[in-house]
């Protein structure tokens, strides 16, 4: 009887410590999603932050050398100009319009083959941003908080979004939304933004902002370029 005793307590010890596993094992899933809603969100506001740094180094270059980024020139006035301009190797027109069609938004290729080349040096010159202003092509690009490119483009794109525009590659579906909710409508097709499904579907591809019409809305699982209106 005794013996009968002593094992239905074991028993119940077991169950009870089974529990406070499964409550502990809840709290840790729990932990982990909520930690990484927390690491999203951050990326989010740096990729906000980005934009609107970009932004603000683009109106203080215009205000300053009464000229556009990237469009600015002639080569030798730039490089007279002493300090990093020494080291800028493009310049544009200076026709007051910068052109960077969509495919050069992240593949600017050699120095003078579009004002993409150009529109960093320039900024990065004049120190609006930081970086080397010897760089050109794909090295010369910023990188976004999700582990793809930052661009720029001033095609018409996705249902005829003009201007100048700073795009960011490889963002995941739940972050471009939130994106777009912080800082314009959380439509990919109409405002500001506008968005772009990643082809392939494939974490790093650096897609190239659609031109046209286009219909794009966020789904799971999908990555985006995303490109917001300055």
């Amino acid at each position: 009887m005794e013996h009968r005793k002593i094992e239905s307590r074991e028993s119940g010890v077991s169950l009870i410590e089974m529990a406070i596993v499964l409550v502990v094992i809840g709290l840790l899933i729990g932990g982990v999603l909520k930690g990484s809603s927390l690491i999203q969100g951050a990326k989010v506001k740096k990729a906000a932050a980005i934009i609107n740094n970009v932004a603000a180094a683009h109106k203080d270059y215009v205000a300053q050398h009464r000229a556009q980024p990237g469009d600015d020139g002639d080569l030798t006035r730039l490089q007279n100009r002493g300090a990093l301009w020494s080291d800028v190797t493009a310049a544009g027109n200076r026709n007051g319009v910068i052109n960077i069609n969509n495919l050069q938004t992240f593949n600017p290729g050699t120095p003078g083959s579009s004002e993409s080349d150009n529109y960093w040096q320039h900024l990065k010159a004049g120190e609006f941003i930081k970086g080397d202003p010897s760089v050109a092509g794909q090295a010369a690009l910023l990188k976004n908080p999700f582990g793809g490119l930052v661009g720029v483009t001033t095609a018409s794109i996705n249902n005829g979004l003009t201007g100048v525009k700073v795009c960011m590659s490889g963002l995941p579906s739940s972050a471009a939304s939130s994106l777009d909710i912080l800082v314009d409508n959380g439509n990919g097709e109409t405002g500001n933004l506008r968005a772009t499904r990643s082809n392939p579907n494939v974490r790093g591809t650096i897609q190239a902002p659609a031109t046209g019409t286009t219909t794009t809305t966020y789904v799971e699982n999908r990555y985006y370029t995303v490109c917001m209106r300055i």
